[in-house]
């Protein structure tokens, strides 16, 4: 029965998407099994992970053709859902509460190391909203977000370097950074990340990521055993029509110390679950 229903939303998925994009659905989803994951040993990509990224992909409204939206396959077996610089812009413009946005920046200029260019030392990305009385204001600093160049041997063991853009285009990846965590305060985007942020979820877990990034004022402890179910549930319980709201429901038992049980069984946002999560040992 559970096959059968996974087959059915399966099939249903295709047949939105299809019609979207005007090709044949087992074709489509053959096609994007090989451009819209990038891996580095060849590993085959299972059904299950393609089907969690068109979930993404339709839930955001993003064109995987045209990288707006692609995958990195985690340790797993699930996926890490990359949304590029021209989807993060897409979804921002097309959320029907957005007013305009604009930058500030720090008079300070500074370089973190000797391939960076020069770069004020912090960006604020300041949102407006049609339906709040007061902006978003969100400050990114370049000592926290710069990602340093690749550092390699060659056979002779002598090192050598390989710039990425946060050498070649240190300012524009610090407005990128900034305009990303602001959309995440404004809208509450969730489940989708940067290219940066994929890369540490892929090398070092979902778990270590969340730890450092996401729950820094959440009191307790925190562990997820399947952090793809989770992103998972919040998309398939998320309502989002013209990405106005995004809800989130959980069917999961989150217990407290003092073994309370939080009544989470009716559709709630998501950083209202976060809130009432404070203060408990979650395990999801």
């Amino acid at each position: 029965m559970k096959d059968l229903k996974a087959l059915e939303e399966k099939q249903s998925l295709l047949a939105v998407m299809a019609e979207k994009y005007q090709i044949e659905p087992q074709k489509l989803f053959e096609t994007l099994k090989k451009i819209v994951f990038k891996q580095k040993d060849g590993q085959e990509i299972t059904n299950e992970q393609m089907i969690s990224l068109l979930i993404v992909a339709n839930q955001y409204n993003l064109n995987p053709f045209t990288k707006e939206i692609y995958a990195f396959p985690d340790k797993n077996n699930g996926i890490v859902p990359v949304v590029g610089v021209d989807g993060w812009i897409k979804i921002i413009n097309t959320h029907p509460s957005f007013e305009g946005m604009e930058f500030k920046c720090s008079d300070n200029m500074i370089k973190i190391d000797e391939r960076s260019k020069n770069c004020p030392e912090w960006m604020e990305c300041i949102l407006y909203l049609k339906n709040k009385s007061h902006a978003i204001v969100i400050r990114e600093y370049l000592d926290e977000v710069y990602k340093p160049a690749f550092k390699g041997r060659n056979k002779d063991g002598n090192s050598y370097f390989i710039d990425g853009p946060w050498q070649t285009h240190t300012k524009r990846m610090l407005r990128h950074k900034t305009v990303i965590q602001a959309s995440r305060y404004a809208f509450g985007y969730s489940g989708i990340y940067d290219k940066d942020e994929a890369e540490d979820i892929v090398k070092n877990g979902f778990k270590v990521y969340e730890q450092q990034n996401q729950y820094d004022d959440i009191q307790g402890e925190v562990k997820y055993e399947n952090k793809v179910d989770y992103i998972k549930s919040i998309l398939k319980n998320a309502e989002n029509e013209n990405h106005e709201i995004q809800k989130h429901t959980t069917e999961q038992s989150i217990k407290s110390e003092n073994n309370t049980e939080p009544n989470f069984t009716q559709e709630k946002p998501l950083y209202d679950v976060l809130l009432e999560v404070e203060n408990h040992k979650v395990v999801l």
